[in-house]
């Protein structure tokens, strides 16, 4: 029951933004594009040596540098697509006048909120999946085909952007319009997974942040065997803290959802949301 209620949501989400398939390319996999991956693509091109990454195949042990801005673009894309696109569903679903009637109900408010942030993680992987094809396709990304063995990481860090959607609709109903800040923090964690450079670079106030983002395992597993670069632990152990992680920011992200709905149920300010 649940999986097909999921399903009717998210089909309809995907109609709306479907709308405009012009705005909707741009927003999911243009925008990153040519803001994110061509000015690191061409800067990283600037520093080759003998058509070789030498530094980056130092620090991570792989000098293919096409896919290691591509596979971090890939989950910079699914990360930062959540945070917006749960931003702009609830903004829709106010406009329409329905989350009113769906948050004053008996049921439970976290799983009325649940196919918001599907919906969001379902239209932002179009954009990452289109965005890696086109590295694939124009600027020789070459992946091994172990990268298979990364799809459960990619998965268990989808769980942990769902908790990333919980979280943005917490700051929502507490702060209303908060889309400024949420673009903002959309790229910080980003950056602070290493999307697109070794987070071993990172000073190391920021590497201790980017040690508790499921992101950072998840780009690292999946970089580790699409590319054959080093891992940034044992992998052992790394599948271990990617669940914690991922786990944590899930649970965390409900609770902060739950208690920012009862404070404006509390205060009255729900019906007037």
């Amino acid at each position: 029951m649940l999986i097909r209620i999921l399903a009717i949501n998210v089909r309809k989400d995907f109609r709306m933004v479907m709308g405009s398939p012009l705005a909707f390319l741009n927003m999911t996999a243009l925008n990153p594009l040519y803001r994110l991956i061509l000015p690191s693509y061409l800067l990283a091109g600037a520093f080759l040596t003998h058509g070789q990454a030498l530094g980056l195949e130092r620090i991570t042990g792989s000098e293919k540098y096409q896919g290691f801005l591509f596979i971090g673009a890939f989950l910079n894309i699914l990360m930062v697509g959540t945070i917006t696109g749960t931003s702009i569903m609830m903004s829709v679903e106010r406009g329409s006048g329905s989350l009113e009637q769906a948050w004053t109900t008996p049921s439970s408010r976290a799983a009325a909120a649940a196919p918001v942030a599907v919906s969001a993680l379902a239209i932002s992987s179009i954009g990452a999946v289109s965005c890696l094809l086109l590295g694939v396709v124009a600027f020789d990304v070459r992946l091994a085909w172990t990268a298979v063995y990364a799809l459960p990481a990619v998965l268990i860090g989808v769980a942990g952007m769902v908790g990333i959607s919980y979280l943005v609709m917490a700051v929502l109903l507490l702060m209303r319009q908060a889309r400024a800040l949420l673009d903002g923090a959309g790229f910080f964690l980003g950056l602070l997974s290493g999307n697109l450079f070794p987070v071993t670079v990172l000073p190391a106030p920021l590497r201790l942040a980017s040690d508790i983002l499921p992101g950072t395992y998840a780009i690292d597993l999946l970089r580790h065997f699409a590319l054959g670069s080093r891992p940034l632990m044992d992998i052992r152990w790394e599948y271990p803290l990617l669940i914690v992680c991922s786990a944590g920011l899930l649970v965390l992200g409900v609770l902060a959802f739950t208690r920012a709905e009862r404070h404006i149920a509390m205060t009255g300010e729900l019906g007037q949301f």
